[in-house]
């Protein structure tokens, strides 16, 4: 997601019309930083400056099996750090959420054009009998162990599913109508950017909707080879006329651009403009070719993400 984002932002704002400002936003656990394709993404995010993407990390190192440290004792911090993001550690495990805001307001606009990691030491089952146990992991904490977390608190133990009108309702009603205006503003500049740039507003407005431009079938190659083909090479036959005149089309491969035949010509990678690469193979944000290196499992992630 934070890969269109950047990509629809470098294609379709123009000065005095940023239709495509989004953030994206992730909330992930121990056990998640440890799977592989986590690691990938976040390689990937580091290299492309993807500024625009957070992550917060739930840092109360538990995981199903016991302590993390069962399995896992690398700095995750400085791994983050040498994977090319700009990393703020949260310390006060238990109510600091004046440096929670401080950090996710200045992750919007990172000063060194980079991804953020925003590293929250906490503590799983606050309050209760297992607190910082792997028993708060998953098992129930119990009707006693509850109430008496509900009392430490100032609830009523014997009140259930209950909203208090101060603060937390007063803090919540009025974003129905902060929303709706959000929307009803963005509305509006879409109206003006169609006015000012009719052609990139019809094509931005057919990519949001997932709609293919009416050719594309005509790009399909209608003449086979005479000769046997492999299918990697038969795929790049069919595939690189549509990708050369379809923008809705983001291709890559895992470091097989020769071998699966994905190249037409005026190719252009999705690359951070300040990379300048030693052979001299460039790129932009604008770019729709994706190289993703030898990371698989991102490869099958993103796309999903794109689509979404």
């Amino acid at each position: 997601m934070a890969v269109a984002s950047k990509h629809l932002a470098a294609t379709y704002n123009r000065p005095g019309f940023e239709v495509v400002t989004n953030h994206t936003w992730c909330m992930v656990g121990d056990a998640c930083l440890q799977e592989g394709v986590a690691l990938e993404a976040i390689s990937l995010a580091g290299h492309w400056r993807s500024a625009g993407l957070t992550i917060i990390y739930d840092n109360n190192q538990v995981t199903c099996d016991g302590s993390v440290d069962l399995c896992n004792t690398e700095d995750v911090s400085r791994k983050m750090e040498a994977c090319g993001w700009d990393v703020v550690d949260i310390e006060d495990r238990y109510f600091d959420i004046r440096s929670l805001v401080k950090a996710m307001r200045n992750a919007r606009n990172p000063a060194y054009g980079r991804p953020t990691f925003i590293n929250v030491r906490t503590i799983i089952g606050l309050g209760s009998k297992v607190a910082g146990d792997v028993m708060a992991h998953g098992a129930a904490f119990g009707v006693e162990d509850v109430a008496q977390m509900k009392e430490a608190y100032g609830f009523d133990p014997q009140e259930h599913l209950v909203v208090f009108d101060k603060p937390v309702r007063a803090f919540f009603q009025n974003l129905p109508s902060k929303g709706q205006l959000l929307v009803s503003e963005w509305n509006d500049l879409l109206r003006c950017y169609e006015e000012i740039h009719p052609e990139l507003a019809a094509n931005f407005k057919r990519r949001v909707d997932g709609t293919l431009p009416e050719q594309w079938k005509s790009l399909v190659p209608t003449v086979s080879p005479k000769s046997a083909t492999p299918s990697r090479k038969s795929s790049g036959m069919v595939l690189n006329p549509i990708a050369k005149e379809v923008n809705n089309l983001m291709v890559g491969t895992a470091d097989l651009t020769p071998s699966v035949n994905m190249s037409w010509e005026r190719t252009l990678d999705f690359q951070s403009p300040n990379i300048k690469t030693t052979c001299g193979i460039n790129g932009d944000y604008t770019g729709c070719y994706i190289r993703y290196g030898i990371r698989e499992h991102a490869m099958a992630a993103i796309p999903n993400g794109l689509a979404a």
